[in-house]
């Protein structure tokens, strides 16, 4: 038993949670310093859109400067249950609790502001101060309490700057109107937007790593991937059991443990007509992997590019090495000279 305590003791460094120095200001005015870490292993997520249909952006503490939380709502409501049970009737009862209702602002490292509701959040702190702190999207206080009687954490600062903001950009020649760029982040598992001038593009605010760069023209789609075509026969399996809208999926490349996915959909599917015409709905997509001994498990999926094909000029998929592992401060020039990367059409 002392062994395995002993063996215990010296794995758990390797797997205890990455601290940040922070000073954490609460709503009664009072500051504390120490050191914060995420509790579990669910990272931070925001939702910057009030379309409840965006996807959450995961946002991780060692790329933020600061979080602020601002009050969006403050009110005094009276307790109730509904009368009954599917009805949307109402009975109230005595007395008032406060709620409030945030929205958290986060300054990351490289000049970005994200504004939005974030999914609750507990923190580890050790300093002077409560060992647990939240970061809530909304508080409900008990009966009999005020809305001056919740306390509740106003900002977080970091021990940390922002960063000179580089840019990833580059043009595109001879392969027709420049139309779509995209960025894959991947460590953090984003896709960014490029801004598009002519036959120029860029992306003026990255946060520091590696990007996967996808460029779709009128004529073809240059992807940042490059791999092997030869498929495991395990991973061609796994692949073919994923569920899915698309009813044709294509794995093209591996590379270690992600792999290059192309899949279509027909005129098959509810409203299809108003949505593609005679054409079909394609994805460009990159599926991360794990690997279990000799079986294959999906972890995550990155959506570089999602169009509705209303006609049959099917465009030309390259793998460009150029494109792949870019960091920002880089200018990149495109041109003829990369269509003997051809991996297939895109029909």
């Amino acid at each position: 038993m002392k062994y395995i305590y002993t063996f215990f003791m010296i794995l758990f460094p390797l797997f205890a949670a990455e601290t940040h120095n922070a000073l954490v200001t609460f709503s009664n005015g009072t500051s504390v310093e120490g050191k914060l870490s995420i509790m579990g292993s669910r990272p931070l997520y925001i939702n910057t859109s009030k379309d409840t249909r965006t996807k959450d952006r995961k946002v991780e503490l060692e790329d933020i400067v600061s979080i602020t939380q601002k009050v969006e709502q403050a009110t005094m409501e009276r307790p109730w249950m509904y009368k009954e049970s599917g009805k949307t009737d109402k009975i109230y009862f005595e007395g008032e609790y406060p709620l409030l209702n945030f929205e958290t602002e986060l300054l990351l490292v490289n000049g970005e502001v994200l504004r939005g509701h974030i999914i609750s959040l507990p923190l580890r702190f050790k300093g002077k101060g409560p060992s647990k702190l939240f970061l809530q999207r909304q508080i409900k206080g008990e009966v009999g309490q005020k809305l001056e009687d919740i306390e509740y954490v106003t900002s977080i600062t970091f021990e940390r700057k922002v960063l000179e903001a580089k840019a990833i950009s580059g043009t595109v020649d001879s392969l027709g109107i420049l139309q779509q760029v995209c960025a894959v982040d991947r460590e953090r598992h984003f896709v960014q937007t490029a801004r598009i001038q002519g036959n120029s593009f860029s992306f003026p605010q990255l946060l520091p790593g590696k990007y996967d760069i996808f460029v779709m023209t009128e004529d073809a789609v240059l992807a940042g991937f490059t791999g092997s075509g030869e498929i495991p026969e395990e991973l061609q399996k796994n692949f073919s059991l994923a569920d899915d809208f698309f009813k044709e999926r294509f794995l093209l490349r591996l590379n270690e443990t992600r792999t290059l996915v192309y899949k279509r959909r027909g005129g098959d599917f509810y409203h299809s007509k108003k949505h593609v015409g005679n054409g079909y709905i394609w994805h460009l997509e990159i599926w991360n992997w794990h690997k279990a001994g000799d079986e294959w498990k999906l972890d995550s999926r990155d959506l570089p590019l999602r169009v509705k094909q209303k006609d049959d000029k099917a465009k030309r998929l390259y793998g460009i090495k150029a494109l792949e592992a870019v960091e920002p401060g880089v200018e990149i020039k495109l041109g003829k000279e990369h269509e003997n990367d051809f991996i297939r059409s895109l029909e």
